[in-house]
């Protein structure tokens, strides 16, 4: 069974998630400060995750990931996903920092909504650069879909602790 969990501060949750993201983004040593992470779970382990840092009020940076060969990009996670920093933190747009050697991850974004907003060059030596993916509230086509687990909880209100918690 798939399940959403969620983390913040220093709890076990946001710590597995965050961990799990960083070495799944390509970056084990990543320290981010005062972030909050959305995982989803199956058969009790962690698939996917996503984890938000650097809050300014009308963006927030996101970042998303999962287990190689496994299916984890589905409704419950990209609704839950978009729903956090665009509802829950009142967000305009959510900022998206992809290697541009991360064919997969690129993709991945494109297919979200992402779209190239500008380019950091030579972030990750010659040759490789941080793309800034900027997705904005008005085009968020996840905000639209209700996930199988809110109709399955008769569409009550979901609540997230603030990032900045």
């Amino acid at each position: 069974m798939k399940e959403i969990i969620t983390g913040h501060g220093e709890s076990d949750a946001n710590i597995r998630i965050a961990g799990f993201i960083a070495q799944r983004c390509g970056t084990p040593n990543a320290r981010w400060i005062d972030y909050t992470t959305i995982g989803l779970v199956d058969g009790g382990e962690l698939v996917a995750g996503c984890l938000y840092s650097d809050f300014t009020g009308r963006n927030i940076l996101t970042y998303f990931a999962g287990a190689p060969g496994r299916k984890w990009l589905n409704r419950d996670l990209l609704w839950y996903g978009f729903y956090y920093p665009f509802v829950g933190l009142g967000c305009d747009r959510v900022t998206g920092l992809v290697r541009s050697d991360n064919l997969e991850s690129l993709r991945m974004v494109w297919h979200m909504g992402y779209r190239l907003e500008a380019v950091l060059r030579g972030t990750y030596g010659r040759g490789i650069d941080t793309l800034v993916m900027v997705m904005w509230k008005p085009e968020c086509k996840w905000l639209k879909i209700m996930p199988d687990s809110m109709r399955k909880n008769h569409g009550r209100e979901i609540t997230f602790a603030s990032a900045a918690a």
